[in-house]
């Protein structure tokens, strides 16, 4: 299978993988990056189309960093 590799994006995620680079992305990222990406180079200027594919992304993100900060964690 064809593949892409995006190098100029950095992760988001609170997960980070042990020994890897923070250019490892979680999957809903690579797709939202890519997509926009694709947008940009195809069509027009990006104006924020795909960026409801992040909402439950980001809504995971702030209470796993609320629940970290909370144990002392963060």
């Amino acid at each position: 299978l064809p593949n892409v590799e995006l190098k100029s994006r950095r992760t988001c995620f609170w997960r980070h993988q042990k020994g890897c680079p923070d250019t490892y992305l979680a999957t809903i990222e690579a797709i939202y990056y890519f997509l926009k990406d694709l947008h940009s180079h195809y069509f027009s200027e990006y104006t924020g189309e795909y960026d409801n594919l992040l909402f439950f992304f980001s809504f995971l993100h702030k209470l796993i960093n609320k629940a970290k900060q909370a144990a002392g964690k963060l």
